[in-house]
């Protein structure tokens, strides 16, 4: 066999490869981190401009996107140690709701009924969105993430999650972690207040039907908080405290209104 056979045959194998590579890599590639791609299941990412890494997934029966930051102030204040921490803190976080919105759907098992019936057979598909703010004090950094989910039910679905991290330690902190004493009794009185209030005004004065369970001193109730400046602000998804209608609700109060539970290093 004279040489140029050799090379024609070497060029051919080499070709067919790279087409076997590239028919894998498309039938196999499901997550996407603005245009990067990862093998199904692989949780990577790309950093975008703005400085966030991003999830983008996209498929026959679902959108996904998400941010999160790719730095934090705490390399600053504390190191990189407890910078690293705390971005990883957030991706866990975001994975476990990318992972969690997959499995509800059950996508693998779906019969050409169930997409009929859910609409996917005529185009529609299920929505996960998450985004951030970050608001800082003196003493802390916050990331407080605003979650759309649209599974083609009667409305969408909306939640919060925050994070809190103190800026001279790295930990990450809750409001039990910043207010001592009878907190918890102080906190849900104000937030009633403020929330009756509020929704008595926008009504034109009649007075709000709450749910209470979302309101009673337990501390789980008020996991979404963070300090913004010299507030302390707590977040309530739709559903917690109100009917879906009224939206979520937001309670803001001045730290020196509660100087007398609000520990030390957070006055």
């Amino acid at each position: 066999m004279s040489k140029a056979q050799y090379l024609a045959i070497g060029v051919a194998i080499v070709m067919a490869g790279a087409l076997g590579m590239w028919v894998w890599l498309s039938s196999a590639t499901n997550f996407r981190f603005d245009g990067s791609q990862a093998t199904s299941g692989e949780l990577s990412y790309d950093i975008a401009p703005t400085g966030d890494r991003s999830y983008v997934e996209s498929t026959e029966f679902y959108d996904i996107k998400a941010s999160y930051p790719d730095t934090t102030p705490l390399g600053q204040t504390v190191g990189k140690g407890a910078d690293s921490a705390a971005v990883n803190a957030m991706e866990s976080w975001i994975s476990g709701q990318v992972r969690g919105f997959i499995s509800m759907g059950d996508f693998d098992n779906l019969t050409e009924e169930d997409k009929q019936m859910i609409g996917f057979a005529s185009g529609r598909k299920y929505t996960l969105e998450i985004s951030y703010d970050r608001y800082e004090s003196p003493e802390t950094v916050s990331y407080v993430y605003s979650t759309y989910e649209d599974t083609l039910g009667a409305h969408p679905n909306g939640y919060f999650k925050t994070f809190v991290f103190d800026k001279r330690t790295g930990a990450e902190i809750t409001l039990g972690d910043m207010l001592g004493g009878d907190w918890l009794e102080r906190i849900s009185t104000i937030s009633r207040r403020q929330i009756v209030a509020h929704l008595t005004e926008e009504s034109g004065g009649e007075a709000p039907t709450l749910f209470e369970e979302g309101l009673a001193p337990e501390e789980g109730n008020f996991l979404n908080a963070y300090l913004d400046g010299n507030e302390i602000v707590i977040l309530f998804d739709r559903y917690q405290v109100v009917a879906y209608a009224a939206g979520p609700q937001e309670v803001r109060i001045d730290r020196k209104d509660v100087a007398d539970i609000l520990k030390s290093e957070y006055r």
